[in-house]
C-alpha cells in the first residue's frame, strides 16, 4: 500500500490517514480492510501495509476540519 501512496505523490494535509481502506474482491465477495496510513508513515507500524493484487482499490477520504 505505501508504495502506491508514495507513487501517487504521498498524502496531503487534507487526507484522513486513519480512514483509508483497501477494497478487494475475493471469490465474488467484496472485502474491506482498514489501512492506518498514519501508523505506517509516522510510527513505522506496517501491520496494515497490505500487499496489493490486481483489481484492488485503495481509498483515502478527506478529513473534516
Amino acid at each position: 500500500v505505501i508504495d502506491l501512496v508514495l507513487e501517487a505523490g504521498g498524502v496531503t494535509d487534507f487526507a484522513n490517514t486513519d480512514r483509508a481502506r483497501l477494497i478487494r474482491v475475493i471469490d465474488g465477495q467484496t472485502e474491506t480492510y482498514p489501512i492506518y496510513l498514519g501508523d505506517i508513515l509516522e510510527r513505522g507500524n506496517v501491520d496494515t501495509n497490505y500487499r496489493l493484487v490486481p483489481g484492488d482499490v485503495v481509498t483515502i477520504p478527506e478529513r473534516r476540519f
